[in-house]
Parts: C-alpha cells; structure tokens; sequence
C-alpha cells in the first residue's frame, strides 16, 4: 500500500491510496476526508518530518 495524503489550509486533509489520475477510476483505490484540526496536525507533523528527514537527498 501505499499512501499519500494532501493538508488543504491546516484545517482539511485527504488521504488514501488514491492516485490523482484517470487510472484510480477503475482501480480499487481509497480516499478518506476529515475536516478535523487536530487530525490534520498529526499529518502536518509527518509531512515535516519526512520533509526534514530528506530534504538534503
């Protein structure tokens, strides 16, 4: 699996599997929505984290 996720405004997060292509429409792919602050920060925190961790590859 694997997956990707996209914060709108620190307020608003997808998730899932899901590839932002025509493909994903006949693939079994997921996509989850929340619009949960303190979700959205949880995956805020990770996105800097991986970003920190490779920034410099």
């Amino acid at each position: 699996m694997h997956d990707k996720f996209c914060i709108i405004d620190l307020e608003y997060i997808m998730h899932g599997s899901y590839n932002w292509s025509k493909n994903a429409m006949s693939n079994n792919e997921t996509l989850a929505t929340a619009l949960d602050k303190d979700f959205v920060k949880k995956f805020a925190d990770e996105f800097m984290f991986l970003y920190n961790a490779h920034k410099h590859d």
